[in-house]
């Protein structure tokens, strides 16, 4: 029931009739506070009384309270019964109509009134206002606590989809313009000319003066065919000077097989000498990559000497994951960037893509081809590429982080209005890169959606219906504040609660958290400053999937969800700090890390770990190894820590 404050009598001057009537109006006052509700009547859900009658007359928009009690509430100008304050206007509270009644521990229990579960459990309202969808209702979270969780939201909006794939690569040789100069003939190297590798070469320039017995004796048939075709020639025998003419040019065809240049072969028969060396000249023109020749080295033929690269075009290799594939075609434009020179990209185009995954880092090779006239690009470098790929079509985008993938669905936090959330099922399309992919099923554009903090407001929610589940009572109401510290979390001294439930099927999420945390113990206790933001944002990420994989229906798995949503507030106290500001907040992590073992169970986890406490530190962890590696002084006291049980690990 409700009553409405009423202003108060003048004091009693004296007399004792009304010294009686101000005890009797006091009776009446502390009656009603103290009047039992019944079933119909219950109490708000934040546990205090009502002064409002829903049926009192007044405008219903406009209700009057006390500013040292919230809880008072009337439809009239007046005073607080407690305080004797005056009363002032506030808005009227939204009517919630209950949809139906449901056993906490059975959500498949409905019942169209109150009473108890088969289990002897009070039956949970819930609220018409509130879905079903995606196996939880909707929830009210008071301002602060959304302020204090860091909820940020965005829009579903209507975009073109591009998919940018972004990649690093690494400039290559063109393989087509990379050559070797070898020998077709036995001989001794007597004086090189190209010295050093790097060195730039151009068609003609000289390589390096050669013996060979070979050359000096083609050299010596070729001058000798000469002199006979033109004796032949003299003599006018026709027939004989067409044989020597042939045998002139076979000489000479001999020399070419060697490499012998035209012009060397012309100066040859102008000098009418055999030349004791030759002089090799590059065939090709560009920078020497590799050099095996050397002054006075025999040489036989196949011998590679040089390796000569023509820098004019070059090749960029990337790797591009399995579901990048589909966006990258042979032909397609390509930008890159260098780090050394901003601001000017080169542009160059797909020309091949391997038909195959390396299967150790499960990525393709796509090779791209860029123009190089001015040298820049130098074999070896690293550079940022960028490959855009239209679609041809429009869809619904979201940012990335505004989806939870349990592994079984995605989910998606919706923004109700006046504090209210709603989780819902979502279906994911394509990846359209800038952190954003498609929503092809469960969103409506325009509609606001969480996009940080959401994992702290899902297990806010499975907290409230865990406690309800777990004590059989009414779930603590979504407009207050909640308390410094929950059930699972006692004061330092205090016991441990005992746990009866088991969270088994959370095993490997957990798992996967633990091992996250060993690698975070381990910066620590080696003082490995340089991976200490890696180490925090593994553990950050594991735990946000254990929170994520927890089941609404399962009791336990919701009070594993908000442990390590809590876990989740230490390491998020850990982000850009330094290793002492990390160590502050390790004892919480791991207090809670310890409560989730204890419900997910240590034979379902399968893993080996030791309890330590350190006396100094006053403080415990837990490690994969049997001797303590102290977190909280690293290198400066390693062995402190003594074995305890893992359940007395206390903050």
């Amino acid at each position: 029931m409700s009553v409405v404050s009423k202003q108060p009598s003048e004091r009693p001057t004296g007399g004792r009739t009304r010294i009686f009537v101000a005890m009797a109006v006091a009776l009446l006052v502390g009656m009603l506070f103290l009047w039992p509700e019944s079933d119909g009547e219950r109490r708000a859900d934040d546990g205090s009384h009502s002064l409002l009658d829903s049926e009192a007359a007044g405008d219903p928009k406009v209700v009057y309270t006390c500013g040292m009690h919230p809880h008072v509430i009337s439809s009239e100008q007046g005073h607080c019964p407690i305080c004797g304050m005056d009363l002032v206007p506030a808005a009227a509270p939204p009517t919630r109509k209950i949809k139906h009644w449901r056993a906490p521990m059975d959500p498949n229990y409905v019942s169209d009134k109150p009473g108890k579960s088969p289990m002897g459990m009070d039956l949970v309202p819930v609220y018409e206002d509130e879905s079903d969808e995606s196996g939880g209702a909707s929830i009210a979270i008071s301002p602060v606590v959304v302020q204090n969780m860091g909820v940020r939201t965005a829009p579903v909006a209507r975009e073109a989809l591009k998919r940018t794939v972004r990649t690093v690569g690494t400039i290559e040789y063109d393989e087509q313009l990379v050559r070797d100069v070898t020998t077709k003939f036995h001989g001794w190297i007597e004086e090189l000319y190209a010295h050093y590798t790097g060195q730039h070469i151009d068609v003609g320039m000289p390589l390096f003066r050669v013996f060979s017995r070979e050359l000096y004796s083609s050299q010596e048939e070729y001058l000798l065919a000469l002199r006979n075709k033109d004796r032949i020639n003299a003599e006018a025998m026709p027939s004989a000077a067409a044989d020597m003419t042939q045998l002139v040019e076979s000489a000479r065809l001999r020399l070419e097989l060697f490499d012998i240049s035209d012009q060397q072969i012309d100066e040859l028969q102008e000098r009418g000498l055999p030349s004791k060396t030759l002089t090799v000249t590059s065939p090709y023109a560009g920078v020497i990559v590799e050099k095996q020749a050397r002054d006075g080295m025999h040489v036989d033929p196949g011998t590679k000497l040089y390796t000569i690269a023509d820098l004019s075009r070059v090749w960029v290799a990337i790797d591009i994951y399995e579901n990048e594939v589909p966006f990258v075609k042979l032909g397609q434009q390509a930008r890159m960037n260098l780090s050394h020179l901003p601001g000017r990209p080169f542009t160059g185009k797909v020309i091949y893509v391997y038909p195959f995954v390396d299967e150790s880092t499960r990525t393709v090779k796509v090779r791209m081809e860029f123009d190089n006239p001015h040298l820049e690009l130098k074999p070896g470098m690293f550079a940022d590429v960028e490959i855009v790929a239209d679609t041809a079509r429009s869809g619904l985008v979201v940012p990335r982080a505004a989806v939870i993938d349990t592994g079984e669905r995605q989910v998606a936090f919706v923004v109700l209005g006046e504090g209210r959330f709603e989780p819902r099922t979502v279906t994911i399309g394509l990846d359209v890169g800038d952190d954003k992919t498609e929503v092809v099923a469960g969103l409506d554009e325009g509609e606001l959606v969480v996009t940080s903090g959401q994992f702290l407001l899902d297990s806010e929610s499975k907290l409230r219906e865990a406690v309800a589940k777990m004590g059989g009572e009414s779930a603590e109401p979504a407009s207050r504040e909640p308390e410094p510290r929950s059930s699972a979390q006692p004061a330092r001294g205090q016991s441990r609660p005992a746990m009866h439930m088991t969270a088994p099927r959370l095993a490997e999420p957990v798992r996967s958290a633990i091992r996250a945390y060993f690698g975070l113990h381990a910066v620590l206790a080696e003082d490995e400053r340089d991976g200490l933001a890696d180490a925090v944002a593994e553990i950050h990420q594991r735990l946000g999937v254990v929170s994520a994989a927890a089941s609404v229906d399962d009791p336990a798995e919701e009070v594993v969800a908000e442990l390590a949503a809590r876990a989740t507030e230490a390491v998020i106290g850990m982000s850009g700090r330094s290793i002492d500001a990390v160590r502050a907040q390790f004892s919480e992590l791991s207090a809670h890390l310890v409560d989730i073992i204890r419900l997910v169970g240590h034979d379902a986890l399968a893993l080996e770990f030791h309890a330590f406490h350190c006396p100094m530190a006053g403080a415990g962890w837990i490690q994969s190894a049997p001797q303590p590696a102290n977190p909280y002084y690293g290198f400066a006291m390693p062995a402190c820590g003594e074995a305890v049980d893992i359940t007395s690990l206390v903050r």
